[in-house]
């Protein structure tokens, strides 16, 4: 018995930092799929990606952790945040030295894309995703 009371203690411990306030809700739902790069547009007009960011993945998870990067070479493991009134993404990269945190405007979302704006003072560069789920 005492057993279980810590594996439960344990596991609530570790997913406690993860579950945040969210309750999942259609638009969550909808993130959470694995996101394959199809094409950017830096302002000068769409552009598909090169071969090097074809292979950019962004995995997002129910539990707000999330995987960004080059399939096979790797991956960053972050957490994310939805902001459903701004429609924004928050994704703090916690991996690397310094803490990085990206904001990412939702610009479209159906069963197989994903359009994201990065937050710039200058538009920002738009990345627009398939699902890879599907």
């Amino acid at each position: 018995m005492k057993l279980l009371i810590i594996l439960f203690l344990f596991t609530a411990a570790l997913a406690a930092p993860a579950q945040q306030t969210q309750a999942q809700t259609p638009l969550l739902n909808r993130l959470c799929h694995t996101w394959v790069l199809q094409k950017m547009d830096d302002g000068s007009g769409k552009s598909n990606p090169d071969l090097s960011q074809q292979d950019f993945r962004l995995i997002l998870y129910s539990n707000f952790t999330c995987k960004q990067g080059l399939q096979p070479d790797g991956f960053i493991t972050s957490a994310w945040q939805l902001d459903e009134t701004h429609m924004n993404i928050t994704i703090s990269d916690v991996g690397a030295k310094a803490t990085h945190v990206f904001v990412l405007k939702i610009l479209k979302i159906t069963e197989d894309e994903l359009s994201l704006q990065q937050a710039a003072s200058d538009g920002g560069l738009i990345m627009t995703y398939k699902n890879h789920d599907r």
